[in-house]
């Protein structure tokens, strides 16, 4: 089976001012590392995410972006200078296999809506999934939600 790293154990006594004396302000003292089986062994893995055939065509998820949390946090100086404006993120395997890259200007469009985004590409991120944060005014995302059926599909292609 394939081993994929993670984390078992994390020791909150570092916060304590005895961390010089017992030696746990390094990571390793933190943070112990470990090994786990492949979940998709035992059939716990995800699905694959089922899309249209149409090139492009992913499932669109919304949700509070990692910086922003509503239209108050759009006020803060700090918060706009890490996301100014929205963006969809794709995997970065989508991205190529679409021939674009990081910072390319996208249209997505749904059944009922479309808007022209920046893109970003993202390891992280599930292939055949589209992400746009509903924190910014600009772009309601619930619009592409105003779909016939119970997944919402978008298609992403160079604007």
């Amino acid at each position: 089976t394939k081993e994929v790293s993670g984390y078992a154990e994390v020791n909150l006594l570092f916060n304590n001012k005895k961390n010089v004396l017992n030696r746990l302000d390094n990571k390793e003292a933190l943070v112990k590392s470990f090994s786990a089986p492949n979940l998709a062994v035992y059939g716990f893995a995800p699905a694959p995410v089922a899309g249209g055939t149409e090139a492009g065509s992913m499932q669109l998820v919304t949700g509070n972006h990692l910086f922003h949390s509503g239209k108050l946090s759009m006020r803060s100086t700090t918060l706009t200078e890490l996301l100014k404006a929205a963006v969809v993120e794709i995997s970065t395997e989508d991205a190529t296999a679409l021939g674009l890259k990081n910072g390319d200007k996208v249209r997505v469009k749904g059944n009922d809506y479309e808007a022209v985004l920046t893109l970003r590409a993202n390891a992280g991120t599930r292939r055949g999934v589209a992400f746009i944060a509903e924190n910014f005014e600009d772009v309601p995302v619930k619009r592409f939600l105003k779909t016939r059926g119970a997944v919402a599909r978008v298609i992403v292609s160079k604007a």
